[in-house]
């Protein structure tokens, strides 16, 4: 005799109550990509600080290399910070089937709805959809007041999504001396250089922008646009967990 797949007591002639729970969960990824990006940015500060008391020809490589290395995973993961958090956010108001948790529950069901559909419609999001796109658009399903694209936090916001994308598409460029790349233009009025080329003839990209103030800056960017949305959307800031 085949032994059954799922083992039942009888409670009645009729009724039987199976031993067997169907239980579903979700993680949430925001929290841990804004840490990353904070630890980076303070490990980077701090071997920065240790490398310039160092003279360059006896600056350690691999030292070297891992600042550089933290200051790109600081401006990464601020970045795939922004993105993770409002995809939450929108999968959450999407899932109705397992009803309102209390991450979205302060929104009305209207907005909860045209973020549904939104969600649904953009197949979840694997239809291209700018990271700040989907930011300004849960801000219109609320009937809350978008950011202005010419201010902050939204203007720094999305200027390290700019830099994100020239370390993710990076491509060697040749660069003459004598005037600001294109990154530097953007760039160099809201964080200091790389302390490690202060008064160097290195171009600004990648050498300057990947130090410690610009990882700083990317965590300060970051936090700045999700703690200005969530407050306006009225919902709880999750990640500061």
């Amino acid at each position: 005799m085949d032994t059954p797949r799922h083992k039942y007591r009888t409670v009645s002639d009729n009724i039987y109550i199976g031993d067997t729970v169907k239980i579903s969960s979700r993680h949430y990824l925001s929290s841990e990509l804004l840490w990353s990006a904070h630890h980076n940015a303070h490990h980077c500060r701090s071997l920065e600080n240790e490398l310039v008391k160092i003279q360059d020809i006896d600056r350690d490589l691999a030292v070297a290399t891992e600042h550089r290395a933290c200051a790109m995973m600081s401006v990464l993961t601020a970045v795939a910070f922004l993105e993770a958090l409002v995809n939450e956010t929108f999968q959450d108001a999407a899932d109705i089937t397992y009803g309102t948790n209390s991450r979205i529950g302060p929104l009305s069901e209207q907005c909860r709805a045209l973020m549904g559909e939104f969600w649904t419609a953009s197949k979840e999001g694997e239809r291209y959809i700018g990271v700040l796109d989907k930011y300004q658009m849960a801000l219109l399903f609320a009937q809350k007041e978008r950011f202005d694209k010419g201010a902050n936090p939204y203007q720094n916001a999305d200027y390290l999504i700019f830099l994100r994308n020239k370390l993710v598409h990076f491509r060697p460029a040749w660069h003459e001396r004598g005037g600001p790349d294109e990154v530097e233009k953007k760039l160099a009025s809201r964080f200091k250089p790389s302390a490690l080329l202060t008064g160097t003839g290195n171009p600004w990209f990648p050498g300057k922008a990947l130090g410690a103030g610009g990882a700083e800056w990317a965590c300060a960017s970051a936090s700045s646009l999700a703690d200005a949305w969530t407050e306006r959307l009225g919902i709880p800031r999750t990640y500061e967990g």
